[in-house]
Parts: C-alpha cells; sequence; structure tokens
C-alpha cells in the first residue's frame, strides 16, 4: 500500500482529508503516474513517529469548503497503529522528548562542499531548524555512525514543479559513511 503523508488537522464533517502528499509532492499532481483509481488502499501518517492509518481514496468529493472536485481520503480508524516507541510503565508521565527517536526513512543522500552529507528522508519531523542535532545512522550491516547534525530543507525541482524536501545535514561526514539503505534517527 501507497504510504501518503496526511494533515489529519484539516477534515469534513464527515471524516474526509484532503490535504495529501506522496514525495513531497501533492497527490492529486500524481494521480495519473500512480495509476491511482477510487476505492484504493492507502496508508496515511503525519507524524514519522505518531501513528498511522489505513484510508480509501475517494476521487471528486464534492463539500462546502472545497472550490472544486477534490480528491480526499477516508480513514479507517479500525486499523490505526502507534509508531511510538514502546513505553514501560516506568516511561509514563515523562516528558515526550525521552522517547526513544523513531528511525528516519533516508530517501536521498547528496554531498554539501566543506560540510558534510545531507540525507532528505521521508515524512516530516517536528524538530527544530538550525539547532544542533544528534543523528544515529543506522547502516544495512548493523553498524551505528553518530555525528552532529542540523535540520534543513533543500529546494527541489522537476520540471516545472519545485518543493522542499527536510534534509538533515550531517557535519563532517562523507557520502561513503551512508550507505543505500540506512536509516536515521535523530534527537535534540
Amino acid at each position: 500500500m501507497l504510504r501518503i503523508y496526511c494533515d489529519f488537522n484539516d477534515s469534513t464533517d464527515d471524516n474526509r482529508f484532503w490535504i495529501l502528499w506522496y514525495c513531497h509532492r501533492p497527490l492529486q499532481e500524481q494521480v495519473a503516474e500512480l495509476d491511482l483509481r477510487h476505492g484504493d488502499r492507502v496508508i496515511l501518517y503525519q507524524d514519522v513517529d505518531d501513528f498511522e492509518v489505513e484510508a480509501v481514496l475517494l476521487f471528486d468529493q464534492e463539500h462546502q469548503i472545497f472550490l472544486e472536485p477534490t480528491l480526499c481520503a477516508r480513514p479507517d480508524w479500525e486499523t490505526s497503529r502507534d509508531l511510538g516507541a514502546a513505553r514501560s510503565s516506568a516511561d509514563l508521565g515523562r516528558d515526550e522528548s525521552a522517547r526513544r527517536p523513531a528511525l528516519l526513512t533516508i530517501v536521498n543522500i547528496f554531498t554539501i562542499s566543506d560540510r558534510g552529507t545531507a540525507v532528505s528522508i521521508e515524512g516530516y519531523t517536528s524538530l527544530p531548524i538550525r539547532t544542533t542535532l544528534t543523528a544515529r545512522v543506522h547502516r544495512p550491516d548493523g553498524s551505528v555512525l553518530e555525528a552532529r547534525a542540523s535540520k534543513e530543507y533543500a529546494l527541489r525541482r522537476d520540471g516545472e514543479k519545485t518543493w522542499e524536501d527536510e534534509c538533515f545535514l550531517l557535519y563532517d561526514v562523507d557520502k561513503t559513511d551512508v550507505p543505500e539503505g540506512s536509516t536515521l534517527a535523530v534527537t535534540e
């Protein structure tokens, strides 16, 4: 199933959500290339470490708040899954920052001259921008690389379309130290 970013803050009164993104582009713009159809099942998420839920795509939806027929998704809340780290009874009442960070999927790796390596991720985080963070790269061979990092945004273009990818700059890390298939955990 396709995993779609969804802004769960905006919905119709009958549980339809319309702010849907895939690979950092509005889903509505990708219907043909992804061969999506009315009734297709997808997975919706908002924060990579919160929850996900299965949903059905609904095409050409009308509502008083829509300016034109709109692509929506209707979640099946019975399928909601918590993606947060497991908590013991000792964790109850602790600050959320004490939770183990979720592993982020790395979708692109590139070098920034004289600074290090940047990795763009799938989805978005609530981590602060331009603050020194700690990143742990979990490599496919099981090893872990720890580095200082900062959250930034990279501007991407595809033809006439432009969007921003959330990235983490890993200071003084060579691109070869982040092999394809690695994941990322970032903490403040």
